[in-house]
């Protein structure tokens, strides 16, 4: 299964929001393996990578 969630970040940061909604996701399905990407797009600041 692949799970993607997306946020607009216009008005406010809702990034730990989406945090949360995924480790409520994760907690639910509880998978045997699970991997995780975030992309950070349209930042004010660049990201530097990982």
């Amino acid at each position: 299964m692949t799970l993607d969630v997306y946020v607009c970040n216009f008005g406010a940061d809702n990034s730990t929001r989406a945090h949360a909604l995924l480790d409520a996701l994760v907690a639910a399905f509880a998978p045997a393996h699970a991997e995780r990407h975030a992309l950070a797009r349209g930042a004010r600041t660049p990201v530097a990578p990982a």
